[in-house]
């Protein structure tokens, strides 16, 4: 935590936030100062990805992650699509139909799962 507020104070805009994340339009993002917004979680996704519960800069601890970050869906991607990079990648994906490789609840229940009010085009896992 120390680095990062350090950080945070070199350059402000570093770390960020949402107001509104739903608009995607304008979501109005701005600058997280961690002075003020106590107790919070602080994700930091890299080749792996951490999520912190922080109350303070000495008080915090770490509740979750996984070893799989970018690195591991870069490489994937490269591996099953050929692509090259980041941006690359991420453009395949937004020009395809996902449901075509998600898990969907008809996938397990053969449609609906109307016990819970699960539609089938929902995504299952």
């Amino acid at each position: 935590m120390f680095h990062i507020n350090f950080n945070s104070k070199l350059n402000p805009k570093e770390c960020f936030y949402y107001e509104e994340p739903q608009n995607e339009s304008n979501p109005n993002k701005h600058p997280f100062i961690f002075d003020t917004k106590r107790p919070f979680l602080l994700v930091n996704i890299g080749s792996g990805i951490s999520i912190l519960h922080v109350d303070s800069e000495r008080n915090y601890r770490r509740i979750t992650g996984t070893s799989i970050g970018d690195g591991t869906f870069l490489g994937l991607c490269c591996l099953l699509t050929g692509c090259s990079s980041y941006d690359e990648a991420i453009q395949l994906a937004t020009e395809r139909d996902s449901t075509k490789v998600d898990k969907l609840v008809k996938d397990i229940y053969g449609g609906d799962y109307e016990r819970f009010g699960l539609p089938g085009h929902i995504v299952a896992s």
